[in-house]
């Protein structure tokens, strides 16, 4: 019964929680950080100028906004959703609950992952370093809140039973 109750509403409830905590934490980590504020902002300043400047020009900006939201979807969701979705996943099917290893591979797949969408190929630049960063971190807390909910209970795989032999009595 716990197995199932722990597989149909704790991990579901501790990965919503997580995707949250995650998204709370890249909003704080955009305040902190120049270089992550500067691409937040910049984003959206220059969406912005491109929307209105097309339905300025009479032009409908509905197909741009819609493209450009679902780029963010993606960016969102590589960030703070398929990496601990990722991680949880594997750290269910391998019984590996630490909190370090949680939050380890999620911190790594929250930077990995956008880094790919982009195409980055080369080694990156001060400010996207810092932005990578950003994402580890981000990553790396909703790595510790998922286990703080789902992971600190989870059974550790099961220690192997070491036989000792008896002690003699005769000698």
């Amino acid at each position: 019964m716990r197995s199932a109750a722990r597989l149909l509403l704790i991990i579901p409830l501790a990965l919503l929680i997580a995707f949250g905590a995650g998204g709370f934490f890249l909003t704080l980590a955009t305040a902190f950080s120049p270089a992550l504020a500067k691409l937040a902002i910049g984003a959206v300043g220059a969406l912005g100028d491109v929307i209105f400047g097309l339905a300025f020009e009479g032009e409908d900006p509905a197909p741009l906004a819609l493209a450009a939201g679902w780029q963010g979807l993606k960016l969102a969701f590589a960030i703070l959703v398929a990496p601990v979705l990722v991680t949880a996943i594997a750290t269910e099917l391998f019984r590996q609950p630490g909190a370090l290893l949680q939050m380890t591979l999620t911190g790594l797949l929250a930077a990995a992952f956008p880094a790919a969408i982009i195409g980055l190929n080369r080694l990156p630049t001060g400010a996207e370093a810092q932005v990578l960063a950003a994402f580890f971190l981000t990553g790396a807390v909703t790595g510790w809140v998922y286990w703080l909910i789902a992971g600190r209970g989870a059974a550790p795989p099961a220690a192997r039973a070491v036989s000792v032999p008896p002690a003699s009595a005769g000698s």
